[in-house]
């Protein structure tokens, strides 16, 4: 089943940039892959990390709370969560999110962003 998701947030674009380009060339479809650059920036990204321009919210702080929902499974606090992304976007000034990804890929799409040294790396499953 294709439902699961890896969002990884880099201290910069070039890195991002790379690890796109390393994962398309690996085999990934660009549509599966959606990228957010420099969040300070851009007020519409920042409000919606890691998703495609045109599936950004228009609501202020809507778009972080949809993302923080997809990306984290609820069985943990639902402020703890949200504190923890918006502490790892504060590290980082860009996010990659790769999906939907099968079991597998999720292992492959890990093993590739790692090499480009993310400051952190969460799995939806």
């Amino acid at each position: 089943m294709h439902n699961h998701s890896v969002i990884a947030v880099f201290a910069g674009k070039a890195d991002a940039v790379k690890a796109r380009a390393g994962l398309v060339t690996e085999g990934f479809s660009e549509d599966r892959i959606a990228i957010s650059v420099d969040l300070t920036s851009d007020g519409i990204a920042a409000e919606a990390p890691g998703q495609a321009y045109e599936n950004q919210g228009t609501e202020p702080r809507a778009g972080v709370r949809r993302f923080i929902e997809i990306v984290f499974s609820f069985d943990r606090d639902r402020d703890t969560a949200e504190a923890r992304l918006l502490a790892d976007v504060e590290r980082g000034s860009v996010v990659v999110t790769v999906g939907p990804l099968s079991n597998h890929e999720v292992k492959t799409v890990t093993a590739i962003l790692n090499h480009y040294r993310p400051v952190v790396i969460r799995k939806r499953v």
